[in-house]
């Protein structure tokens, strides 16, 4: 039984790890077995009727690229000269290369030794098969196998797909009215969902015969709550004074009658996918000598999320 468990691992194919990973490791095997001094030429990696891929020419280059950054004592052809001197002779670069035609191979590029070998693909499983040839003697001085299973950017990049990007979907805010006491005119104008921020477009205006001055306070009282009740913080104020900004407190927007002011707040986006949202601040206002400050407040009520254009 013990016997057979090791015949069973030592039968089972290795899978090192993903495209880059396993090739490095038996570019590392094949670093030891390269004599001194020689000058190896790396060729592209075929299926076994001999016929050419991508997936082959990239184990060709990664293979020749590994072989440069941990290779010592000897020296690797550049493959596009390699190319270049076989286009030159018009031979075909193919890694089922008859033994006949080794010699002379190696004479063309200047190589004492081929690196060669298959590519076998079963669905997401690849498994290569490499042989050191040398190019005197045309024998073979090594082989060895390596397998490993394609991820999903290799995978749609070798069959000559583009991986789909993911639908965009832009979620517009519908504008809505809004209810609020001591002269505050305010509508919801509209606004948009995107990059986790949701931005609410204000339209404020000033009733009665007299301009209006009002200073924002969002810690707190400024925030948005869904059809859920989950509650949205204020995050941003884009074009009204805030209490959030310590060294302006003593200023005020003033919104010109008949003119309504139009600025942005924004909140941070829970994630929770929001159909409905509901508008609730609260506003500062000076009284008549600008000492006294009232709490007024605004409701907005069933603001609807859309799909935009």
């Amino acid at each position: 039984m013990i016997l057979l468990i090791l015949l069973l691992l030592i039968a089972s194919p290795v899978y090192a790890g993903g495209f880059e990973e396993s090739l490095a490791g038996l570019a590392q095997n094949i670093n030891r077995y390269i004599p001194n001094g020689k000058t190896i030429a790396v060729v592209h990696f075929t299926d076994l009727k001999g016929g050419e891929s991508l997936i082959g020419k990239a184990i060709s280059e990664e293979l020749s690229t590994d072989l440069v950054k941990s290779g010592q004592g000897y020296k690797v052809l550049d493959r596009n000269h390699i190319r270049t001197l076989l286009k030159e002779h018009k031979l075909s670069e193919t890694g089922l290369i008859a033994q006949e035609s080794v010699q002379e191979l190696g004479k063309f590029i200047g190589a004492s030794v081929l690196l060669t070998g298959t590519v076998m693909q079963f669905d997401q499983m690849i498994k290569v098969s490499a042989q050191l040839i040398d190019t005197e003697t045309a024998s073979i001085i090594w082989a060895d196998t390596t397998s490993f299973y394609l991820d999903e950017k290799y995978r749609s990049y070798f069959e000559g797909k583009t991986p789909a990007s993911p639908a965009f979907k832009r979620l517009v805010l519908k504008p809505a009215e809004c209810i609020g006491d001591y002269g505050i005119a305010v509508s919801i104008a509209g606004g948009e969902i995107s990059n986790g921020t949701i931005k609410v477009d204000i339209l404020q205006s000033a009733e009665g015969n007299e301009d209006y001055f009002a200073i924002l306070n969002p810690s707190e009282f400024t925030y948005l709550t869904d059809e859920n009740g989950y509650r949205y913080p204020a995050s941003r104020v884009d074009g009204i004074m805030t209490m959030d900004i310590p060294n302006k407190q003593g200023l005020f927007t003033r919104i010109i009658r008949n003119l309504p002011l139009r600025y942005t707040i924004s909140f941070k986006d829970l994630n929770r996918g929001p159909k409905v949202l509901n508008f609730t601040s609260m506003y500062y206002t000076p009284d008549a000598v600008g000492l006294l400050f009232f709490n007024k407040t605004v409701a907005c009520s069933g603001i609807r999320v859309v799909e935009g254009n």
